[in-house]
């Protein structure tokens, strides 16, 4: 079937849009699916998705004339008599608007959904005076550590942390986040972890930077104490 022409609403008619404002998470590879609520016994009901709201499907008909034509279905519900659209092997292109419309009484109705792929956090750099994997400072000084993540998909959340179970701080994660934090050393942050985590619904990022500390007097770690008593 080749569709050519989009479905076009009469000026004539109300034009009535409901919109989901959840957002479905898609991993790349996998399906996504979407049900219209909508049941017309007289006009057809039109699927459009990215990009750009061009047209996949009218009725249970899949437009031949676009690129992802292979990688969609449209199948009726007996029962309720609503289209349900099924992307397959979804790939950055199930990302975006899709919408179903229809006429019901006159009245032009139509509903919108959003899609984006899951996107782990990634480029994560950690930012200190000295420029490395290790922080050198003098006992009672202030030390100051900066986290830069690509927070990925779904957002998700940023934190420091101390030796594994002292969180610090945390702030939400979105987009490209960056989060400081400044500690006021003591001996006891001496040979101590930091570790900036980045993390949503579905994967996790972490990098660790160590303290060393010049002391005033000898300086030594909870951990080292251990392993000498062992």
């Amino acid at each position: 079937m080749q569709i050519n022409q989009p479905f076009i609403s009469p000026s004539w008619l109300l034009f009535c849009t409901e919109t989901t404002e959840d957002v479905k998470y898609v991993k790349t590879g996998s399906s996504l699916t979407f049900n219209c609520p909508f049941k017309s016994a007289s006009k057809p009901v039109v699927w459009r998705g990215p990009p750009n709201l061009i047209i996949y499907s009218i009725d249970d008909k899949v437009n031949k004339n676009i690129y992802n034509q292979h990688q969609l279905t449209v199948t009726e519900d007996s029962v309720k008599g609503q289209y349900i659209l099924r992307i397959m092997n979804c790939t950055e292109d199930c990302s975006g608007i899709f919408r179903c419309d229809t006429v019901i009484d006159g009245l032009a109705v139509e509903q919108e959904f959003y899609a984006a792929l899951i996107e782990p956090p990634s480029y994560m750099q950690i930012t200190t005076s000295s420029s490395s994997n290790y922080i050198y400072a003098n006992e009672g000084s202030e030390i100051e550590v900066e986290c830069e993540v690509e927070c990925g998909n779904p957002p998700g959340t940023l934190a420091w942390v101390q030796d594994e179970y002292i969180v610090l701080k945390t702030k939400t994660c979105y987009n490209t986040t960056s989060m400081s934090t400044v500690i006021n050393s003591s001996r006891s942050d001496h040979m101590t972890t930091l570790t900036c985590i980045a993390e949503n619904s579905y994967d996790q990022l972490e990098m660790n930077i160590t303290i060393y500390l010049n002391c005033t007097y000898f300086c030594i770690s909870v951990n080292a104490i251990l392993q000498m008593m062992a």
